[in-house]
C-alpha cells in the first residue's frame, strides 16, 4: 500500500530515469519497506509503510556502485535528487 501521489510524483520521476539508465547498462533494482513507528494500518488491515527504500546497482560498476532513495509514501512532493543518497 502506497499514497497514490508517489506514482504521480518523484517515485514515477525516478523510475523514468531508471528507463534511461538501463538503456545504457543493466540494473538490478530492489526495493526495501521501512516501517517506523506510528505507520497506517487500513480497516482492512493493510499496513502502509512510512517510507521505500530503492537501491539502484549499475552493472557496468560491477555492483561496486550503487545509489539508494529513501522515498517517503505520504507527501513525497519535492524533487527526487533530495532523496539521493549515493552509496
Amino acid at each position: 500500500m502506497q499514497d497514490q501521489y508517489l506514482n504521480r510524483g518523484e517515485w514515477r520521476l525516478l523510475e523514468e530515469k531508471e528507463r534511461e539508465w538501463d538503456d545504457i547498462e543493466n540494473l538490478t533494482i530492489t526495493v526495501e519497506l521501512v516501517w517506523e513507528e506510528g505507520f497506517e494500518i487500513l480497516p482492512t488491515k493493510g499496513h502502509v509503510p512510512t517510507h521505500m527504500i530503492k537501491h539502484i546497482y549499475f552493472a557496468l560498476c560491477l555492483n561496486t556502485f550503487r545509489s539508494a532513495f529513501l522515498m517517503p509514501i505520504i507527501n513525497a512532493k519535492s524533487e527526487v535528487h533530495k532523496y539521493a543518497n549515493p552509496r
